[in-house]
């Protein structure tokens, strides 16, 4: 059953013009490709690669969010969900086939994001660039599955992965002030630090997964790389479980 339920997932991505806004995508980065190339004085693929891979990763999380919360509370308000559970299935089997099938689709947007940065980089890093995105995405994926099962509201849903992928990108920049600000013994400033430390031993730190200078740097820090997808894996699976436990508890 989940792999049925992940099945139709990925046909009703394609259906709802997926692939067009895929093209759409790649297209306008190929086009700001093109631009950097007239405009950069000096190291102009490696100009090409740092700009384009960062609007790609942009463009990706966006649409990628959008698909999978739009996706899931359409089958709420139609009932399909409803009729899902009606039969005797256990819900795990809903929540795993939807995990599933937007995990596929994170890879197939890792793996078409990184074809055009093969003009601009070499092989092994744009590798261990798309592998880092998949990660990304699929963490992503599974945040935008559970926040899509417990808020009611697409807006809503929205609203908090935006803050959770914009935290995430910010915290070792919050962690770094944090730090460098003068010692203080007043419980504010205590428990301010307090607080900082406590975000940042539970929020992913996304900003040292999938990053620029992988496809520029001299030396491609492969430990930095594989740091990432443990940290995408782990993340995942914490997030698919709190949506199986979300979800099981839920009334319809």
């Amino acid at each position: 059953m989940p792999v049925t339920i992940a099945r139709y997932t990925l046909v009703e991505a394609v259906r709802s013009r997926t692939i067009l806004l895929l093209v759409c995508t790649l297209a306008a980065a190929l086009v700001l490709a093109f631009f950097l190339r007239v405009v950069a004085i000096t190291e102009v693929q490696q100009v090409q690669a740092a700009i384009i891979a960062a609007l790609e990763r942009l463009c990706a999380v966006f649409l990628l969010a959008v698909l999978v919360v739009s996706g899931v509370r359409r089958e709420y308000d139609d009932h399909v969900v409803e009729l899902i559970i009606a039969h005797a299935l256990p819900r795990s089997s809903y929540v795993i086939g939807k995990a599933l099938g937007y995990g596929a689709l994170a890879l197939c947007f890792a793996a078409v994001f990184g074809l055009p940065l093969l003009l601009f980089a070499p092989i092994p890093r744009v590798g261990a660039w798309t592998a880092s995105f998949a990660g990304e995405l699929l963490m992503v994926s599974t945040a935008a599955l559970f926040c899509a099962l417990s808020l009611r509201s697409v807006v809503a849903a929205l609203s908090v992965i935006a803050g959770f992928y914009a935290l995430g990108r910010s915290v070792d920049a919050i962690l770094v002030i944090a730090s460098a600000s003068p010692d203080s013994h007043d419980w504010r400033d205590v428990g301010a630090r307090w607080i900082t430390e406590g975000i940042g031993l539970v929020v992913p730190h996304i900003d040292r997964m999938t990053q620029s200078g992988w496809l520029v740097a001299p030396v491609l820090d492969a430990h930095a790389a594989l740091l990432a997808l443990a940290q995408a894996a782990l993340y995942a699976g914490l997030l698919l479980a709190a949506s199986l436990f979300d979800f099981q508890r839920q009334s319809f």
